[in-house]
Formats: structure tokens, sequence, C-alpha cells
């Protein structure tokens, strides 16, 4: 059974793609010895592509974030039934978005 994607979840997820960091794809990069249980701890979210020759060369392909953020846009400008707020919240942090 498919579940329903809420909007909360899909602008979630957006800002993870648009905002994500890279840290963990780069410590793929310089460990040469990872457990398939180390690599499902890594925050791989924004890597559309990793390759590693056998050379030992490595390329790393990231998402289009502007294409993300574009998408994020469209999404809160669709309609305003709180998902403003709700990425105010997410860009702060949590704290009060009024401060």
């Amino acid at each position: 059974m498919k579940k329903k994607l809420s909007r909360e979840a899909a602008i979630q997820k957006l800002y993870e793609l648009a905002l994500g960091r890279a840290n963990d794809a780069i410590e793929l990069v310089y460990r040469q010895e990872l457990s398939e249980e180390d690599v499902r701890g890594l925050n791989l979210v924004t890597v559309a592509e990793f390759r590693r020759s056998n050379l030992g060369s490595v390329e790393i392909k990231f998402i289009d974030r502007v294409k993300a953020l574009e998408a994020l846009i469209d999404l809160l400008d669709s309609e305003n039934d709180g998902t403003e707020e709700l990425l105010r919240q997410m860009l702060c942090g949590g704290e009060d978005a009024a401060q």
C-alpha cells in the first residue's frame, strides 16, 4: 500500500534536498573501508550518484538544489495554509520565528 505524502512531509523533504549538507558524502570519499552498516548511517540524501573507480578516482553528483528550491517555492506559493510558518520554523531551527 502506498503511503500518502502529506504536504508537510513534502515540504520537509524538499527542504532537506535544497539545504542538505555534503559532509557525509565527503566522509564516504575519504574513508577507504566502510561496512554496509556504516554506509546506512550516513546522510546521503543530497547525493544523486556516487562512483569510485578501480584507480582511486571518485565522482559525486549531487541533486539539483535549485530545482528543489524552485519546487519548494512553488509548493509554498500554491496555497498559504500555514506551510510558510512551518518553513520559517524549520529555517529558524524551531526557535520563535518572530525574533
